[in-house]
């Protein structure tokens, strides 16, 4: 019977081979720590606008784009904004997807970065949900699909933003931020193609992500920093094992 460790170490083998996590200096830190906050400020004064129905260049703007998404619907795009629905909900968006994603990222980074990825999540969803109650925005008219309450931020957009910065964090590969961002702007476009959105919900809801997952990785970039992963791999290491038997 192969063992559980082989296939981990398998998985390890097809990652590509780095230093680590992206390092995180004392000015990197810092600078982190400013952008999370600055966006956190952003998120704010947008959410305290809307709370009080403050008309301005930003209606305009929300406005002009769903026109835009209404008029450009068609059977093709609407198919994908409708899986990426489904993607970012139910039992894909709040159990395969998280839980596939905190398995891998454990088995190749170990308990400490799959504790970060689990803690930005839920952290995540906790500010998206009380900012849904206070700002109480309501809902564009006509949405295709059925929502809970609250328009502003939109939940897709926070979980699939801060769940790519995440990742793009603990793997900083081009190929994981290019295909991270690709996702992530997809989201945030189908939200608004289905009506279900207004732009700057979904702008506001990756600002959001963004600062979650930068605050979260400042405060404990150093402690997943230390977190290491041996040179010789799980698989080499059970082959090795199962030579020396006789």
């Amino acid at each position: 019977m192969v063992s559980p460790n082989y296939w981990s170490g398998k998985l390890v083998d097809a990652m590509p081979r780095s230093s680590g996590i992206l390092p995180l200096s004392v000015a990197l830190r810092r600078r982190m720590s400013v952008a999370s906050g600055g966006l956190f400020l952003a998120v704010i004064v947008l959410a305290v606008v809307l709370h009080h129905g403050v008309d301005g260049a930003w209606a305009v703007a929300d406005r002009s784009w769903l026109a835009l998404m209404v008029d450009a619907r068609q059977p093709v795009p609407l198919s994908l904004a409708y899986a990426f629905n489904e993607v970012g909900a139910g039992l894909w968006g709040a159990v395969i997807i998280p839980s596939v994603s905190v398995c891998v990222v454990f088995l190749v980074r170990g308990p400490r970065s799959a504790g970060y990825l689990v803690t930005v999540m839920i952290l995540a969803t906790l500010v998206t949900q009380l900012l849904k109650r206070v700002v109480a925005r309501p809902r564009p008219e006509g949405m295709l699909v059925t929502s809970d309450f609250g328009s502003f931020p939109s939940g897709h957009s926070v979980q699939a933003v801060v769940w790519v910065v995440a990742l793009g964090l603990l793997f900083p590969y081009v190929g994981v931020w290019v295909a991270g961002a690709l996702y992530a702007l997809a989201m945030m476009w189908s939200r608004t193609y289905l009506g279900v959105h207004w732009l700057t919900d979904v702008l506001g809801a990756a600002a959001l992500g963004c600062a979650v997952a930068l605050a979260c990785y400042a405060g404990y970039g150093r402690w997943l920093r230390n977190e290491r992963r041996p040179r010789v791999s799980t698989s080499h290491a059970y082959r090795t094992r199962h030579r020396r038997c006789p």
